[in-house]
């Protein structure tokens, strides 16, 4: 099959299309009600960079008041109430970095959906459907920092709520 643009290409043109997104949103109304929306969005934080604010205790730094853009994929998800008023998904986003070229670290992060806007973009079936979040699905996250809870591993991991997502 041949590809218009090269992998890398792709990525680059859905970072560039999600922050045209994020210029429009506030003029078309579509974003959630922030004193200033989008205008206080951190690009220099990683996963990585949250577990290591975790593991040394800096994590007090961080503003819930700051919404931070990260890539990563979807590795778990659970519908814990699909309900109107009490609208709650679970995600679990893995992030992973090489360290040198024989070791590989993961990262692991929490994000909560409690808006029901994203219900219809939510899969209920768990297949990957574009723009759809669903397991396996690689993308950019518009989170707000909650706080930190214990992962699967036993160490810290950052929770997030989600305010907006774009699939690559």
């Amino acid at each position: 099959m041949h590809h218009l643009f090269p992998t890398t290409s792709k990525a680059i043109l859905g970072i560039l299309g999600f922050l045209f997104f994020i210029g429009l949103a506030p003029i078309l109304g579509q974003i959630p009600s922030f004193s200033e929306p989008y205008s206080n969005v951190i690009f220099s934080y990683s996963l990585q960079d949250f577990h290591e604010m975790l593991r040394t205790g800096t994590d007090e730094q961080l503003s819930q008041e700051n919404l931070y853009l990260l890539g990563g994929t979807i590795t778990s998800m659970a519908i814990l109430d699909p309900e109107l008023q009490s609208y709650y998904v679970d995600l679990e986003l893995m992030d992973a970095h090489w360290i040198d070229s024989r070791t590989l670290v993961n990262y692991e992060a929490y994000i909560v959906i409690l808006d029901y806007r994203f219900a219809s973009r939510v899969s209920t079936t768990g297949q990957n459907r574009p723009g759809m979040l669903a397991p396996q699905t690689r993308g950019l996250f518009l989170l707000q920092y909650y706080g930190p809870t214990e992962s699967s591993t036993g160490e810290l991991a950052p929770v997030f709520i989600l305010v907006d997502f774009k699939p690559f």
